[in-house]
């Protein structure tokens, strides 16, 4: 089964927020990976959601990205939820169909450098057929503005967010691409300024064919004769 995205929500940044919950998207399935991002103008990353696996966390002035997963055990699996000392933040849930249950990390995450005006996201190399590169751009404003993200090489599954208010606002988005071959460099741009910008860049991995085990050759030859039968 390819990999697919069955949906995603985003909570929108407050001025103080203590829970960050952005909701679970509709049709989630047992067996779905459940993906769940967050972003604050500070360094102290919140704590796992209960049940999730950390992918990456980095915390570098005045910016903090986490990104957790778990696979969902049912239709009503419950959104991810946690809470922190009331800062700026914002989350978003994506859910994904087809990944690998036994293996789902492909290729490990990087964290781009902290920057300031460009959001820059690391390469990765892919390792197994079907694979998706995630990209996550974030950034702190300047101001209360949209933001509008765009790409040239990814899928942007989760929308601009609206900022509240004041200066160092969180916004970020995160997208995919179907890996075929070679190392992937995710391009992300914004029309806002900012104050601090960092990506991360991660793999899912698909799930294997049930039907032809991973690593298992089947010749030529012996398809041609089973077509012939």
């Amino acid at each position: 089964m390819p990999i697919s995205l069955v949906g995603s929500t985003t909570q929108d940044p407050t001025a103080a927020v203590t829970t960050l919950s952005s909701g679970m998207p509709p049709g989630v399935a047992a067996g779905d990976l459940v993906a769940f991002a967050i972003l604050t103008n500070t360094t102290t990353i919140p704590a796992a959601p209960s049940g999730y696996t950390l992918i990456t966390s980095v915390g570098n002035s005045t910016i903090g990205l986490g990104v957790w997963y778990k696979f969902a055990a049912s239709s009503s699996e419950p959104a991810p939820s946690t809470t922190q000392t009331a800062f700026r933040a914002t989350s978003a849930t994506l859910v994904y169909r087809g990944v690998d249950s036994t293996t789902p990390i492909d290729v490990a995450a990087g964290t781009s450098t902290l920057g300031t005006t460009a959001v820059a996201v690391p390469a990765r190399t892919p390792l197994t057929a079907g694979a998706w590169d995630i990209a996550i751009g974030s950034m702190l404003t300047t101001a209360a503005n949209t933001t509008t993200w765009s790409s040239t090489n990814l899928v942007l599954d989760q929308p601009s967010i609206s900022n509240v208010a004041g200066s160092n606002n969180p916004a970020f988005v995160v997208g995919h691409f179907a890996w075929t071959s070679g190392a992937f460099t995710p391009n992300i741009t914004k029309s806002a300024t900012s104050t601090r910008t960092i990506g991360t860049h991660f793999v899912l991995r698909a799930a294997a064919d049930a039907s032809v085990p991973r690593n298992t050759f089947v010749s030529t030859t012996t398809l041609a004769r089973s077509a012939t039968r």
